[in-house]
């Protein structure tokens, strides 16, 4: 029982620096996500994106909420037409969940402009896996809860 409480132990030791690191890649590579949009920089999404990325969002619509499904090619494209200062995606209030075989798990409020105004909000989760060039976001999904003139406190809670 002593050798496992030990080994235990001294395994919790050797994984809390190695989550602390990856922790911040993981949050570096979320927020490098976010700079390409606010920069309209086609190349730094692109080494941030998984080859395999999907995003999936929960829209709003006069019709009632609404799933759209986009792929990586087409954001990638949509870079072409933007200007920086177009989109401004604020990420906050980080939550990290690392597996140690290279999957994590991050969830943030986001405050996203168009133009310079505040156009929607809400919440994203992303997965990225971990691979010899570094965390790769592979999928991105969030609540779009238009604003419309209303404050983020109100909207988004």
């Amino acid at each position: 029982m002593r050798k496992f409480f030990i080994a235990a132990i001294m395994l919790a030791g050797v994984a809390t620096p190695c989550a602390a690191d990856d922790r911040a890649d993981i949050v570096a590579a979320a927020n490098g996500l976010t700079t390409a949009w606010r920069t309209a920089d086609a190349a730094l999404e692109d080494r941030i994106l998984h080859t395999e990325f999907r995003l999936t969002t929960l829209q709003d619509d006069p019709k009632g909420r609404r799933v759209n499904l986009d792929t990586r090619e087409h954001l990638i494209s949509i870079m072409s037409h933007l200007h920086p200062g177009d989109w401004d995606d604020r990420l906050s209030d980080f939550r990290v969940d690392i597996d140690s075989n290279g999957l994590a798990t991050l969830w943030a409020r986001y405050v996203f402009a168009i133009g310079g105004a505040p156009h929607h909000c809400g919440h994203v989760s992303m997965q990225l896996y971990k691979t010899p060039a570094g965390w790769k976001v592979v999928s991105f999904a969030d609540t779009h809860n238009n604003l419309e003139g209303r404050s983020v406190r109100v909207v988004c809670p």
